[in-house]
């Protein structure tokens, strides 16, 4: 997009999105938009520079939406069993466990 991009920008804007870090981020959102170019016409280097800070500003704190799937459902947990376990007894153990354990 940006590749085919034709700023209708102010020379200082231009130099000024350039040397930011977030350079990139800015020219690709006024790709998108640029109706927001019109902005920058008509106002003092200072005034452009606070309107590239406030598009920033707003740019790093918009809500994104997460590409995450959806939660899964959750596993169902079995009751314990209330059948008295292992009470001392090896043959009351192996008959607990046959039926407790898997």
């Amino acid at each position: 997009m940006i590749e085919d991009w034709e700023p209708n920008l102010p020379g200082e804007v231009v130099n000024m999105i350039v040397r930011l870090p977030d350079g990139p981020l800015i020219s690709y959102h006024l790709a998108k938009n640029p109706a927001l170019e019109a902005q920058f016409h008509g106002q003092s280097e200072q005034m452009q520079g606070v309107l590239l800070g406030q598009l920033l500003a707003t740019l790093k704190t918009s809500a994104k939406t997460s590409a995450a799937p959806a939660p899964g459902k959750p596993v169902q947990a079995k009751a314990a069993s209330n059948d008295g376990g292992y009470n001392g007894d090896p043959e009351g153990y192996y008959a607990w466990a046959k039926k407790n354990l898997r």
